[in-house]
């Protein structure tokens, strides 16, 4: 991973030292309302062109069906807590901008998500229950592909909002027969932020 960001940084600082550069912050409102805080930085050299650099820390409940066994528990399922935190890096194309990287766009990124709490007793659990071992993923890396649309609501503001649905493919999957339902996903975000 120390080898992908130095190799970015590398590929940008020539673009980076000629051009005139603008920076931007962002925050999703999805993921605050979900509370997984989810903050990136997007880098634009040029008009037409942007690097984005995201991070992401998720509190995921997972959900398994207890029917199948005696629990003490009277509900139908049972909520396990993990968490990860999520990295996510991109190029962004603005074919048409009538201002510096704005109105549409698509581009290709790089996620990266590593467990760092563990849902405590569910492999147990699920493999009492499945007599199997659950499919759950700790750590997953995926490629994919974004469109979406960024707008400054006035001509000399600073603010802006940018829509924009992911499509991604978990990399394992390519190689792997075990199909998951983890393998593919698609994910809407509206961003609001400000450029500096």
């Amino acid at each position: 991973m120390k080898t992908l960001l130095w190799g970015v940084i590398l590929l940008l600082l020539p673009t980076l030292l000629c051009a005139q550069v603008k920076t931007e912050f962002k925050i999703d409102a999805f993921n605050l309302i979900y509370k997984d805080p989810h903050i990136s930085l997007e880098i634009m050299p040029t008009k037409k062109i942007g690097f984005e650099f995201g991070v992401k820390y998720n509190f995921d409940e997972i959900y398994l069906d207890t029917t199948q066994v005696i629990l003490l528990s009277t509900d139908d399922k049972m909520r396990f807590s993990q968490q990860s935190i999520s990295g996510l890096a991109s190029i962004k194309f603005y074919p048409f901008p009538n201002k510096f990287s704005n109105r549409i766009f698509f581009g290709f990124y790089f996620h990266q998500e590593f467990e760092t709490k563990e849902a405590e007793n569910y492999e147990n659990l699920y493999q009492e229950i499945y007599g199997r071992a659950s499919t759950l993923e700790k750590n997953r890396s995926a490629v994919g592909v974004t469109l979406g649309y960024k707008w400054f609501p006035r001509r000399k503001q600073k603010f802006f909002i940018e829509g924009a649905i992911n499509f991604d493919r978990n990399i394992k999957s390519f190689s792997d027969d075990n199909k998951t339902s983890a393998d593919e996903l698609s994910m809407v975000f509206i961003k609001f932020g400000k450029r500096f």
